[in-house]
Order: structure tokens, then C-alpha cells, then sequence
């Protein structure tokens, strides 16, 4: 898969927000995630299994072919709505 150039890149305490032009990523710092990730580093089927479930519930590489919708609320909070392929 060739690299593309990143159109758009911020970074704040607990995360990195990524765009280019067919990914939107989120890369969390510190997070759950990362920690059960390097608990189960060395068992590979494991670390398999729950990085799927966990991406079920929270998606951080998402194509822009899968957003349905992008809000902004009145707290400048950001919602993403993703198509349920």
C-alpha cells in the first residue's frame, strides 16, 4: 500500500489525530487499549482477538469511504458517524 501525505495532523496530551487523503486516524496515548496490547504482546492469538473486539468499540483507523456524518455540538465536542457495514 503505497503512503499517502498527511493533509492534517494535531496532537494533544491523550491522543494524535491524523488525516490524509482515505484514513482518518486516532492514535491514543497511554490508553487501555495500548496497555492490554503490550500485556498480551507476547501471545500473539490473544492480542489478535482482543484488538478486534476492542476495535468494535472503538474504531481508530476509520476510512473516510465509512463516515456518514461529521457534528460538532455546542461543547466543541466532535461526533463521527460511521456506516454499520
Amino acid at each position: 500500500m503505497p503512503e499517502t501525505k498527511v493533509a492534517l495532523e494535531f496532537e494533544t496530551r491523550h491522543f494524535t489525530v491524523s488525516l490524509d487523503e482515505n484514513l482518518l486516524r486516532i492514535d491514543l496515548k497511554g490508553s487501555l487499549k495500548n496497555e492490554i496490547e503490550e500485556a498480551l504482546e507476547n501471545k500473539p492469538i490473544l492480542k489478535e482477538t482482543f484488538g478486534s473486539i476492542l476495535s468494535l468499540f472503538a474504531p481508530l483507523h476509520v476510512r473516510l469511504s465509512d463516515i456518514e456524518s461529521v457534528n460538532v455540538d455546542k461543547a466543541r465536542r466532535v461526533k463521527i458517524e460511521l456506516s454499520h457495514r
